[in-house]
């Protein structure tokens, strides 16, 4: 399965125009030129922050992931393109073709892990388990983990589309995609960066570390005779105390919380 973000298409098609414009701007308007620099400061802030979450720079803050999830907001980074336009004649570091070339990297930043590292040849499976969608890569715990929420509130989902409706990489899927897909679905969500496991409302996908600090997400389902009820993509249907639950995750206060049209998000 090979499933990109295709606006990296339309972004990288009006980098290059902002480039051109830049460039003959600098040239026929400098006055204009500076202010327009002065400007891009502020224009290029989101494609400073998707360079600096890469870079890994910056966490992962709850604004940060509804910023994200704003349908098409990755095409903020097509404005790059202007001030490396507005520089191309200068030479302190670089000639007008070496500038362009960056621009355009710079611009490719927030949609290059499905395209760099897709998930290629994988199999789905569609496998489920009590309810559970089981993950059939190493990097789709996240798809399998809203398959299994869309489904258990009446909208059924497969990891297979969930993964291609949020770009899953071999690297995993990223949590705004994830967020985009629900609402799409047809989902209220929201998510908290960090929340104790007794404030989390069900469901909710938990962000959690295995042995050896793998990132994983899994589903808080409920609760049932005291105890909570998950579902692993690893493991399927499970019910664990706190106690079991302490010692076979480490929960790091992430949690994408989930209710259907309506109904409202307690807490």
């Amino acid at each position: 399965m090979v499933a990109f973000n295709p606006l990296v298409f339309p972004t990288l098609l009006a980098a290059g125009a902002l480039y051109a414009a830049g460039y003959r701007l600098a040239e026929e308007r400098p006055a204009l030129r500076n202010r327009l620099l002065a400007a891009s400061a502020v224009l290029c802030l989101p494609g400073l922050f998707f360079l600096l979450y890469y870079l890994h720079l910056v966490r992962e803050p709850a604004w940060y992931v509804e910023f994200r999830s704003l349908p098409g907001v990755e095409t903020a980074s097509a404005l790059w393109g202007l001030p490396f336009g507005l520089l191309a004649r200068e030479k302190p570091f670089a000639g007008t073709w070496q500038k362009l070339r960056l621009s355009l990297l710079l611009v490719f930043v927030p949609f290059a892990k499905p395209v760099l590292l897709p998930l290629g040849g994988a199999v789905f499976n569609d496998a489920w388990e009590d309810g559970v969608c089981l993950q059939s890569t190493m990097a789709t715990c996240g798809p399998c983990s809203l398959a299994t929420v869309l489904t258990s509130l009446g909208l059924p989902a497969t990891e297979r589309d969930v993964a291609r409706a949020a770009f899953s990489a071999m690297t995993g899927t990223e949590s705004w995609y994830l967020l985009r897909t629900a609402r799409r679905r047809g989902l209220k969500a929201r998510v908290r960066a960090s929340a104790a496991l007794s404030d989390v409302s069900a469901p909710a996908i938990l962000g959690v570390r295995l042995g050896g600090g793998a990132g994983h997400f899994i589903v808080l389902l409920g609760a049932e005779r005291g105890r909570r009820v998950l579902g692993d993509p690893l493991a399927g249907r499970l019910l664990l105390t706190d106690a079991e639950f302490a010692k076979a995750y480490d929960f790091t206060g992430w949690a994408m919380e989930f209710s259907r049209p309506g109904d409202t998000i307690s807490r």
